[in-house]
C-alpha cells in the first residue's frame, strides 16, 4: 500500500486543476514531476505578485507544503487513491 497524499495536497491538486481544461490523473513518477513543476511554476507567479496580499502568501505557503510532501513520497505514492479523490 502507498502513501496517501494529505488532504492539503489534494486540495491544492483540485484548485490547480479547476483552472485547466483538461483533467489530471497521474499514474506515474514521471506524472508527480511534472505535477511538482506546474507547483513550482504557479509558486513563482504568485510571488512576482508585487503587492503580496495575504491571498497570495498562503497559496505559496500551501504550494510550498505540498512541494515537499510530493518530494518526500514520490516513490510510494498510492495514485489509485490520489485519482480517487481527485475526482
Amino acid at each position: 500500500m502507498g502513501y496517501k497524499l494529505s488532504d492539503l495536497a489534494i486540495d491544492t491538486i483540485k484548485s490547480l486543476q479547476s483552472e485547466s481544461e483538461k483533467e489530471f490523473k497521474p499514474q506515474s513518477k514521471e506524472d508527480i514531476k511534472e505535477l511538482g513543476l506546474a507547483l513550482s511554476l504557479t509558486y513563482m507567479v504568485a510571488g512576482f505578485n508585487k503587492g503580496q496580499d495575504e491571498e497570495f502568501k498562503v497559496l505559496q505557503e500551501k504550494i510550498s507544503k505540498v512541494l515537499e510532501e510530493l518530494k518526500t513520497h514520490i516513490d510510494d505514492i498510492d495514485f489509485d487513491d490520489l485519482n480517487a479523490r481527485l475526482g
